[in-house]
């Protein structure tokens, strides 16, 4: 998948995607900035990063959290 944020924050396709295999299986988005309040859009920048999906995750200040299957 190509991403990028638009003006607005959300996500664009349009660049190559960050290779997560050199990445742990669960691991924090390298993109998301801020509080994560939107699963639907922190998934979609967890895919632009080569994960299989994503979730806000956390109490106080949740963050965006990206998965993938592990070898």
């Amino acid at each position: 998948m190509l991403c990028a944020l638009n003006t607005t924050g959300a996500v664009r396709e349009v660049a190559p995607a960050v290779n997560a295999s050199l990445r742990p299986c669960d691991s924090e988005s390298i993109w998301f900035e801020g509080v994560c309040r939107n699963d639907k859009n922190c998934n979609t920048i967890c895919k632009c990063e080569g994960f299989t999906s994503g979730e806000c995750r956390g109490i106080i200040l949740p963050g965006c959290h990206c998965t993938k299957r592990c070898a």
